[in-house]
């Protein structure tokens, strides 16, 4: 296994947890075009340099040798256990931001350090250009300066992805509109195929996620209801009218 295996494999235990890792199996494969003796051997490496934190929480191996026997084997080894809650999903239960948990922290840590050297190769290149003694060694630069960017671009949107919590706000807004419809007694289809009744605020699953994104966007929910009322009073067809 090499640097980025490595990285990996330290982000999965950071995700699942040291608690959930006794609900993992490693499988290995090609032990049906291997020899035995080279594969055993290969197999104790891992184990011993490589897998012996996972194995030491209780993970497990299996190998596999392109057979249904063996698949099944490997797969007999978690079905039927009780589910365990991955060390990612606890934090955020707890309240932090995908940029606060363990495995968030890991990947902004490597976006941080992909970020300046991004920034440090697109100035670079950017005082190259500058003093480019002909055209054809511009047109290079230039390439390779746009590259730098966009790749400097995609790492700061990543950035700012683990630095918000939107998924979770979408959720809360979910279970808060959700709660709203079932006291004013609307069903969710009907809100979704008709939209937010007169009678209450309440949306169904899928109007009050497009609600959420609309206010992540900067729109509230009562811009949305005010553009449905102005769309009520256009023709529309019977199916999509209001609730009465």
């Amino acid at each position: 296994m090499k640097g980025s295996s490595l990285k990996n494999l330290a982000m999965f235990r950071k995700l699942c947890g040291a608690d959930s890792l006794s609900h993992v199996v490693f499988v290995t494969t090609k032990w049906d075009a291997a020899v035995a003796a080279d594969a055993e051997r290969l197999e104790a490496q891992l184990a011993a340099n490589y897998l012996s934190l996972e194995l030491a929480s209780g993970a497990q191996t299996a190998r596999h040798d392109n057979t249904a026997a063996s698949a099944r084997a490997a797969l007999a080894l978690v079905l039927g256990r009780a589910g365990t809650t991955l060390r990612l999903q606890a934090q955020l239960a707890q309240g932090l931001r995908l940029g606060e948990t363990d495995a968030g922290a890991a990947v902004g840590a490597d976006l941080e350090t992909a970020r300046q050297r991004h920034e440090d190769e697109a100035e670079g290149l950017g005082e190259e250009l500058r003093h480019a003694p002909n055209e054809a060694v511009k047109t290079q630069l230039a390439e390779r300066l746009a590259k730098a960017e966009e790749q400097l671009r995609r790492v700061r949107i990543d950035k700012e992805i683990l630095e918000m919590d939107r998924a979770r706000e979408v959720l809360a807004h979910q279970k808060r509109v959700e709660q709203a419809a079932r006291q004013a007694g609307q069903s969710s289809q009907a809100v979704v195929t008709q939209g937010v009744s007169r009678r209450s605020s309440g949306l169904g699953p899928l109007a009050s996620f497009w609600v959420a994104v609309m206010e992540i966007l900067g729109q509230t929910e009562e811009d949305v209801k005010k553009e449905n009322e102005e769309e009520e009073r256009e023709t529309v067809p019977d199916w999509m009218s209001w609730q009465g």
